[in-house]
């Protein structure tokens, strides 16, 4: 069993919308929507905004309320303030591809990331006009 009374709290988490459903092919990834569970200091720090009745459609048409994707990946964002640079881990869906981080990632309200490090340790450019 972990030792809990040493570890340090990481604070609320909140639901935020990865990608929305764009298709209606029929088994397609495009007709699903997507949800990262995060932290909530996170998400106020790129000014990701919260889903708070995130819900999803089941195989027989009801709703059913969802968390988000955890524990499928994330990627590293190197964020430098002054002469320090912080680095800040951000959940993605499993399957989730470069160009949907991509899109994520541009979403955000401030503090905008110029670069993000993968899984593998790669890094990508977020701007859509440079190249991998």
């Amino acid at each position: 069993m972990a030792n809990t009374k040493n570890s340090k709290k990481l604070g609320p988490r909140v639901t935020v919308l990865f990608s929305a459903a764009s298709g209606t092919g029929k088994g397609s990834d495009k007709n699903k929507t997507k949800y990262v569970y995060m932290r909530k200091a996170t998400a106020d720090y790129f000014g990701f905004k919260a889903v708070p009745d995130a819900q999803v459609k089941t195989k027989n048409n009801r709703n059913m309320a969802v968390r988000g994707s955890f524990g499928a990946g994330s990627i590293t964002i190197y964020n430098r303030s002054g002469e320090k640079t912080k680095s800040i881990k951000i959940p993605v869906p499993a399957g989730a591809t470069i160009s949907q981080i991509k899109l994520f990632l541009q979403k955000a309200a401030k503090n905008k990331p110029d670069s993000f490090s993968s899984v593998n340790g790669r890094s990508y450019p977020v701007t859509s006009n440079a190249r991998n």
